[in-house]
């Protein structure tokens, strides 16, 4: 993942109670840590597996297709 997504992704869930996972390639990274997105190696249309656990969870998954998308939160 390209840093700028990977730090609007981090921003964003740090800003919010929801528990955010992203997985890719058998790794999988806790949201807030842009560390551990970035080491997850994927590439502009790689297929992610978002999970988001509280409440809020579907706007968050959203918000999150949107940071990756490189489209405005």
């Amino acid at each position: 993942m390209h840093a700028r997504n990977c730090a609007r992704v981090s921003m964003l869930c740090k800003k919010s109670i929801v528990r955010v996972s992203i997985s890719f390639g058998g790794k999988t990274a806790d949201g807030r840590d842009i560390m551990e997105l970035m080491a997850l190696g994927a590439l502009y249309r790689d297929e992610l597996t978002l999970e988001a656990i509280g409440p809020g969870e579907e706007e968050m998954i959203t918000a999150l297709e949107m940071a990756l998308n490189g489209t405005s939160v």
